[in-house]
């Protein structure tokens, strides 16, 4: 079990999850998330991005093999187009660009698409909680889980299933994609 544990840390590392925002820019909801600053940025503690990983998999894996439907909001940096093809061949929905009442208004349309064609949601999974803050709110109002990778300059409070890592690079997308890929396969029968 140790084992697996540095693994994972590693792994964290190869793909810089630690490396936080400016200090200056600083949510002091993620302080208790934090080892310390260096060179003025803030550096995560990844024992902690690992623990919040694991209860982010625990309820994940529920809502999969249950064949719950996954909202994702926007997608990993630099795989935004590959990541809204897997979740359509796995038949969750995608939206890149939030379109205001899209969850509070279930007559609406997405494209050439109904958006609700999947049903409600089980979970919003969102890539960049900035970009979508009318959808946050929507999906409060209608009672619907948020699970997002948070970064030091978040706040970790409006999401209810935080991982504290910074996954706003290449990199970091590329950690992001294979974690919902591997996920994918591992838990969901189509």
């Amino acid at each position: 079990m140790k084992k697996e544990k540095e693994l994972l840390i590693k792994k964290f590392l190869f793909y810089d999850l630690h490396y936080g925002s400016s200090k200056l820019t600083m949510n002091l909801t993620s302080k208790s998330h934090l080892i310390g600053v260096r060179n003025g940025f803030c550096i995560l503690d990844l024992r902690e991005t690992r623990l919040y990983l694991r209860y982010a998999i625990n309820f994940l894996k529920r809502l999969l093999t249950s064949r719950k439907k996954i909202l994702f909001l926007g997608g990993p940096l630099g795989l935004e187009k590959e990541f809204g093809s897997l979740c359509l061949k796995k038949k969750h929905p995608w939206v890149e660009t939030w379109s205001y009442g899209l969850l509070t208004n279930p007559g609406q349309s997405y494209g050439d698409k109904s958006f609700f064609k999947y049903g409600k949601p089980s979970l919003i999974f969102i890539f960049d909680l900035s970009l979508y803050e009318e959808a946050i709110k929507e999906a409060l109002r209608l009672d619907i889980p948020i699970m997002a990778f948070v970064n030091t300059d978040e706040s970790l409070e409006i999401v209810d299933y935080p991982i504290p890592a910074n996954v706003k690079s290449m990199m970091g997308g590329r950690f992001t994609y294979n974690f919902f890929f591997y996920l994918f396969q591992l838990y969901q029968k189509n």
